[in-house]
Parts: C-alpha cells; sequence; structure tokens
C-alpha cells in the first residue's frame, strides 16, 4: 500500500529512537541530581513532544486525532494524578505542527493562509477579541491570555489540514481509519451503561461523589474514553455523521456496508446512553435533512445509495424497539427527554438571555477568558461574574460576558457565514462524493448556532476546525484527477 501525505514515512525511526534516548537520560540526570524533578519532567516531556510534531508533523496531525479519543484513558484511570499535564498534550502536538508549518511557509515564501473571504470575518473576531485581552475589568492579564488560546487557538487547522491530503481517496481512507477506533469506545459505553453508577468504570476525570454521577433514567450516563460528557457526544455526532455519509458512497463492498449498518447501530445506542438530549435529536435531523437535500439536488446520487439507507433505517428500527438492549437504552432516554421539562426553555433561553445580558456587560463585557473555570488558577473571578451577571452556563451567555455584544455578535456571524460558504461549495463542487461531504460538514455546524458548547468544549473545537478545513481542503480535491485505488488499499479499507 502506497503512503500518503497524511500518514508519511519521511523521516527514519531511528531518529524517534536518539531523542527517546535523550528524553530518558535527561530525566535520570535530573533524578539523580535530586532536582525539582515534576516541574522538569513536565518541561522536558512538553518540550519532546514538541520536538516530535515538529519533525514528524503530518503523522503528528493524525496522531492526534486518535489521541483525543483515549486521552481520557489516561486522565481518569492510568495517570489521574496528572490530569492536568496530560490535558495540555493536544496543545503541545499542536504547537508543533503549527511552528514546523508555518516556518516553512515563510522560508518558502508561501502563502500561511488560503484566500477566501471568510479570513477577513475571521481576523476582526481576533482583533476584538485582542481588544477584550486588554479589558481593564480582568484581574489578571494573563486570564486574557488563557481566553486568546482556548478560543482560537485551533484555527491554524484550518489552513494546515488541507496540504494533508492531495486526493480525494487519500480523505476517504483515513475517515474509515478514524471510524475503525470507535470500536472499543462504542463497546466500553455500552458496558459503562450497565454498569454501576459508583464503579471504577463511570468515573469521571474530576473528583465526585458517585451518588453525583449523571444518570438517564436508571443507568449512568456514559462517557467512554472521553473526560466528560459533552466531549463523547459530540464525537458521538460526528462519527454517527460519517457512517451515514460513508453509507451514501458507491464504491464500498458489501461486507465494508454491513459493518457500516453495525457500527451506526452501536453509535446510535452510545448517543442514547449520553442522555446528551440536544446532541441526540440534533443527529437525527441532521441524517434527515442529508438525506433531504440530496434527494432534491443530487438525486441520481440519492437513488444509488438509498436502498442502503432503507435497510439502515429497518436495522435500527429493530435494534432499538425490537432487541433487550434497545429497549432498556431507549426506554432511559426517553423517560430523561420526556421526564424534563426544562429542553424547550433552555433552547429559548440561549437566544433570549443574551439580550439580558448585554444590560450588564454592555459592548466591551468583562474580558475573554474570564468565564473559563481554569481561569481561577491564575486569578480568574468567575464567581464574583456569576453573581454580577445573576449567573450564565450555556456559550452565548458567555461570550457575551466575556467579550460584549459586538463579541458575542462577530462569533456568530462567524459562524453562519461558515454555513453559507459550506453551502455553496455543496452547490459547486462537480464530484458526487465530495458534494455530499460537503453537505454533512455543513448540517454538523448548525448545533453550534446555540446550544452546543464550542469555544468551551476543547475536544469539540478539534472536531470543528478540522471539519471545517473541509471548506479550503474539498475545491482542492475536486480539482485533482482521482488516482485508481491500490488493490493492497482495497483489501484494508473493503475487506
Amino acid at each position: 500500500m502506497k503512503d500518503h501525505k497524511f500518514i508519511s514515512r519521511d523521516k527514519p525511526i531511528v531518529t524517534i529512537i536518539l531523542l527517546g534516548a535523550f528524553f530518558i537520560a535527561y530525566e535520570l540526570s535530573v533524578l539523580s541530581l535530586k532536582m525539582d524533578s515534576p516541574i522538569h519532567f513536565t518541561v522536558v516531556t512538553f518540550v519532546f513532544i514538541a520536538l516530535l510534531s515538529y519533525l514528524f508533523w503530518k503523522r503528528a496531525l493524525n496522531l492526534l486525532m486518535v489521541w483525543i479519543l483515549f486521552v481520557g484513558v489516561f486522565r481518569k484511570w492510568l495517570l489521574p494524578g496528572l490530569a492536568e499535564i496530560i490535558f495540555l498534550f493536544s496543545y503541545i502536538i499542536l504547537a508543533g505542527v503549527y511552528i514546523k508549518f508555518f516556518t516553512e511557509r515563510l522560508l518558502k515564501r508561501d502563502a500561511i493562509t488560503i484566500k477566501h473571504p471568510v479570513n477577513i470575518f475571521i481576523l476582526i473576531q481576533i482583533i476584538w477579541a485582542v481588544a477584550c485581552m486588554l479589558n481593564p475589568q480582568l484581574p489578571n492579564p494573563l486570564v486574557g491570555v488563557l481566553g486568546v488560546i482556548i478560543h482560537f487557538f485551533y484555527i491554524p487547522m484550518l489552513y494546515i489540514i488541507p496540504n494533508a491530503f492531495n486526493t480525494k481517496e487519500e480523505l476517504l481512507k483515513v475517515l474509515r481509519i478514524f471510524i475503525f477506533f470507535s470500536i472499543p469506545l462504542l463497546i466500553l459505553g455500552i458496558i459503562q451503561f450497565f454498569s454501576p453508577a459508583d464503579s471504577l468504570i463511570n468515573k469521571y476525570v474530576s473528583e465526585v461523589n458517585p451518588v453525583d454521577i449523571a444518570l438517564v433514567g436508571n443507568f449512568p450516563r456514559i462517557t467512554s474514553t472521553f473526560a466528560y460528557l459533552s466531549g463523547y457526544a459530540t464525537y458521538l455526532s460526528v462519527l454517527i455523521l460519517l457512517i451515514v455519509y460513508l453509507l451514501s458512497l458507491r464504491k464500498d463492498s458489501i461486507v465494508f456496508n454491513g459493518f457500516l449498518f453495525i457500527l451506526l447501530g452501536f453509535a446510535i445506542l452510545n448517543i442514547m446512553m449520553t442522555g446528551s438530549r440536544g446532541p441526540t435529536i440534533f443527529t437525527f435531523i441532521c441524517i434527515i435533512f442529508y438525506m433531504f437535500f440530496t434527494g432534491i439536488f443530487n438525486a441520481k446520487f440519492f437513488k444509488k445509495s438509498f436502498f442502503r439507507f432503507i435497510i439502515a433505517g429497518l436495522f435500527l428500527l429493530f435494534l432499538v424497539f425490537y432487541t433487550p438492549i434497545g429497549q432498556k437504552v431507549y426506554g432511559a432516554f426517553m423517560e430523561r427527554t420526556t421526564g424534563s421539562e426544562d429542553l424547550l426553555p433552555r433552547l429559548i433561553g440561549t437566544y433570549t438571555a443574551p439580550f439580558i445580558f448585554a444590560q450588564i456587560v454592555g459592548v466591551y463585557g468583562f474580558g475573554i477568558g474570564s468565564t473559563y473555570p481554569g481561569s481561577e488558577i491564575i486569578g480568574g473571578n468567575i464567581n464574583r461574574l456569576q453573581v454580577i451577571t445573576g449567573g450564565f452556563e450555556e456559550e452565548p451567555e458567555r461570550i457575551i460576558v466575556e467579550m460584549g455584544i459586538i463579541g458575542l455578535a462577530v462569533a456568530f456571524l462567524v459562524r453562519i457565514l461558515f454555513i453559507y460558504y459550506f453551502w455553496r461549495l455543496y452547490r459547486t463542487l462537480k464530484d458526487e462524493d465530495l458534494k455530499s461531504l460537503a453537505l454533512i460538514s455543513m448540517l454538523f455546524q448548525i448545533q453550534f448556532l446555540g446550544l452546543q458548547s464550542l469555544f468551551f468544549n476543547h475536544t469539540t473545537l478539534i472536531f470543528y476546525w478540522f471539519i471545517l478545513s473541509f471548506l479550503f481542503l474539498l475545491p482542492k480535491l475536486d480539482k485533482k484527477k482521482e488516482k485508481p485505488e491500490d488493490e493492497g488499499d482495497r483489501k484494508i479499507f473493503n475487506y
């Protein structure tokens, strides 16, 4: 099987071995000198990770998409004492990638961004954020710096990811590999659901009393390998939409499509097991609209995949309503959905609360980063802001508290523009497979126009900007002549 740029072999493995030997030797010398080893260990580890990411930046991107799936294993079970340090690893990985990519581009005098009208609005958003970083109401300048990092650190992925693929098949291979990694996560989720809420397997990253573990019906709300519920729910939404997209392709074998049916069923059960009503309902709505728009604007393509959608639908109905596991999961989810009356008020409040907050925070807000819980470590005053504003929870409330009315308006204008440009992309692409990927990418973004948290959800931000990079990647692939698929590739990915 031939390499592609996203999983390259452009550096000798001996480099990793030598760097690892240096890392171990240094740590042993630190311990032997009885220095402040925890601090030195952390610093050297970060430098080591950044250096490897710099040397192997394309592999590092690949590793990042796998790392975010399993980082919770280390934070919750294997190394809970280092949970906060391990949380930073994805930032360090990307820091090395950014340095490598942008220094190479600058040295070659190549453009570091991709020309597009949306860049202007991203720049306006960043400029306003920097202005909010200088807000005199911030208790510590570092809170503002932290806020800018939290909000904008992943934006460079928008311009880097398109340089990691050369053909459509390369992208499809990576998407197929990505869904294969979901198998252990989905199985673990089912085990968690049927385990006691106070069992070790249902642990969160933060220490909570077992009686405080969130429930859906009488069952624990699952997190699988993720640190918290929100990250896993977002991942499942991405996974389900990708599976639906892959099911609509024509080239995959019957065996692989059968595998996708089973995987889709497990993923649907898992997202209901999270008890997250918004992501679950939204995902089902996205599937419906995906089929609706495909049927209207790409009827020929839809006809070829319609039979597979019918089989998938019948399989899901059987799994949910006629199997013991499905019936328990559906019953628990519906108990949470119908037994709570806060879903509609929360949805309405998401769009009305900012107008109430506007009277308190004004145009400028209280400073970027001020509502981020982690800011308390460096002198943040989130508790004081909760008192002043009367409390905030949803993302629009947090954004307007941090960056005022203008910050909220610009943030949501950028999100709307991305959806608009993806719609235009969907209507202009020639390749049927890429058109459908543009559509599924557009539908994924709609949830972030209010109810779902984006800026304050680390895992979601990575998925979000990875998918948004398709705005620049898909037109590039659409212009390329597709290379014939290797027989070896067919065996691995199509069985």
